[in-house]
């Protein structure tokens, strides 16, 4: 369900509008996503144009994902750390709600952990108090 799209830069440099959307849920591990965006940077109708090489890329859209900002120049390998710990973590059913508490609590990406997780399904770490009867 987590889609990004990645361009090139040397197109979006030259006014090439040159990507790909990749699909994380048919990706197996971080380099299978890397290599689809090396993929992309090698079929650069910039780099053939102008005898030049495509190796920047940045993130210019995203779906799918349980978060409100994603920066342009996000590592792939860390969303594929945040996909594979939210994929196993939460409920897809609670993705959204997983959003709006990221975006309530100023998180980026980079803040989401296991911790993060903790305090999404626990939001309440004050004392417990226990009622004694009579």
């Amino acid at each position: 369900m987590p889609f990004i799209y990645v361009a090139s830069l040397s197109d979006y440099n030259n006014g090439i509008l040159h990507g790909v959307w990749i699909d994380f849920d048919k990706c197996n591990n971080a380099p299978d996503v890397w290599q689809a965006v090396n993929t992309m940077l090698a079929a650069s109708t910039s780099a053939k144009i102008y005898n030049d090489i495509a190796e920047e890329y940045a993130i210019h859209d995203y779906e799918g994902w349980p978060f409100k900002h994603l920066r342009e120049y996000e590592s792939v390998f860390r969303l594929w750390a945040v996909y594979t710990l939210l994929r196993d973590e939460i409920e897809p059913n609670l993705w959204e709600a997983f959003a709006e508490f990221t975006d309530n609590q100023g998180l980026a990406l980079s803040d989401i952990d296991g911790e993060t997780v903790g305090r999404f399904y626990h939001p309440f770490h004050g004392p417990i108090c226990l009622l004694q009867p009579g």
